[in-house]
């Protein structure tokens, strides 16, 4: 039996950007997990790849997983969202979550977050047009 991976495709992307930029910790990611090993795992994957990862931290639901089907060059993916769907503004209140948005040069958001928290994406959305960034 497989396990799933602790993470989903916008938990791949800043480690799959930081070797093309210069040192580490030149990538933010902002999520939310569960207070569980997947998390654990996660946080732990990402610290290694020197992503800089600030979580929001969910008491109830797990962490998301994502199962991916691979056949003759093409993927399908199927993803349980589980603490992921707790992401709220509120965590980009915190002065870590503003001066890691205020220090980023250009924003990545998955289409996901429609569903999650349009909030957030509004608040990060605003101050890259504020700034002039991308």
């Amino acid at each position: 039996m497989l396990s799933p991976p602790p993470f989903s495709l916008p938990a791949l992307t800043p480690p799959s950007l930081s070797p093309s930029l210069p040192p580490r910790q030149s990538t933010s990611f902002f999520g939310c997990i569960g207070q569980d090993a997947f998390g654990a795992e996660l946080q732990k994957c990402v610290e290694e790849d020197g992503v800089n990862a600030y979580y929001k931290e969910d008491t109830e639901a797990p962490t998301g997983t994502c199962a991916v089907l691979v056949k003759d060059g093409e993927r399908s993916l199927c993803a349980n969202l589980g603490a992921a769907n707790k992401f709220t503004a509120e965590h980009l209140a915190s002065v870590k979550a503003k001066e890691m948005i205020a220090e980023a040069q250009m924003f990545y958001v998955a289409s996901f977050f429609l569903t999650v928290s349009v909030e957030s994406l509004l608040e990060v959305a605003n101050h890259a047009v504020e700034h002039n960034k991308v």
